[in-house]
């Protein structure tokens, strides 16, 4: 099941200038939905038409399977959001914060001390935010995402402006709220962080979805785009002979070659063999997840 459908999503702020074009996703219950794509790509627009603050031209997005536009506000109800830095009161201390949100979210207090405690903010609730790191206002945001004990959290780059530590308490946070069996779907351009928490990545470009599946599916892509460097005596002739193969990055040291599947290895070192030619190393590059990003983004 769904939890999140959108079937070709349509929106552009002028008809004449598209943002998001034919755009489906699928964000499974249960899951860390990591959402990748460059600055400009769509992503935060994609973001605001779930949460229904901007129309679509065209298509359908369906929440917990019910058409949003028929639902609204109702459905609302089980979202919690947190789109890029936190709108909060630098006045009050954090909980004052939350008994706002309470307020007009229309929930009882009672929840404050536990969700404060959830996000690490226990110890500094009686703290004014002004006083606040960046980090700290960013798990306060999320703490008032959480308030009213949504099903589906939707993060628009969390941890956007973080130090390292800040990065690390906002990934914990997220993979906690998974295991209590909530489902996330998370923008980001930080690719790593994506790697280490997602269970389905979807990447945007240029407002078109070119790839959504899970992370072993996305290591399958991955592990078809590797390369094997070569250094020999003769790269004149090793280039002949390997003419068939796609030959990229060459220098004066080594060639590098474009190979799907580590059984090729064997049959290429025999080629080179025959033809005469000298080896002095060999060795297999795998792209990591950022390069295969770059090559599908710039293809």
């Amino acid at each position: 099941m769904s939890i999140i459908s959108i079937k070709n999503l349509n929106f552009g702020y002028k008809k004449s200038l598209p943002i998001l074009k034919q755009l489906n996703m699928e964000v499974p219950v249960g899951s860390i939905y990591g959402f990748l794509g460059t600055n400009g790509a769509g992503k935060s627009t994609t973001i605001r038409n779930v949460l229904g603050l901007l129309k679509p031209q065209s298509g359908s997005i369906n929440l917990f399977e019910k058409e949003i536009n028929k639902s609204k506000p109702r459905i609302f109800q089980q979202v919690g959001s947190l789109i890029e830095s936190p709108s909060l009161y630098p006045h009050l201390h954090a909980v004052d914060n939350l008994k706002i949100v309470c307020k007009y979210r229309g929930v009882s207090n009672t929840k404050i001390e536990s969700v404060l405690e959830k996000v690490n903010l226990l110890q500094h609730r009686k703290k004014k935010v002004k006083q606040f790191s960046t980090g700290m206002k960013q798990r306060l945001g999320l703490a008032m995402a959480l308030i009213h004990d949504p099903e589906l959290l939707i993060l628009d780059e969390p941890t956007n402006g973080l130090d390292p530590n800040g990065i690390t308490e906002i990934r914990n946070i997220i993979l906690q709220l998974r295991e209590e069996g909530k489902t996330i779907m998370l923008s980001s351009h930080l690719l790593s962080e994506i790697e280490k928490i997602a269970t389905q990545v979807g990447i945007i470009k240029n407002g078109e979805m070119v790839f959504e599946g899970t992370l072993p599916e996305l290591d399958e892509l991955k592990s078809a785009q590797q390369s094997l460097e070569i250094k020999s005596n003769d790269l004149a002739k090793t280039k002949e002979i390997l003419s068939n193969y796609k030959i990229i990055n060459p220098n004066q040291q080594s060639i590098q070659v474009d190979i799907s599947s580590k059984t090729e290895i064997p049959i290429i070192i025999k080629k080179l063999v025959d033809g005469g030619v000298d080896l002095y190393e060999i060795s297999r590059t795998k792209s990591d997840l950022e390069k295969m990003f770059i090559s599908i983004t710039n293809e």
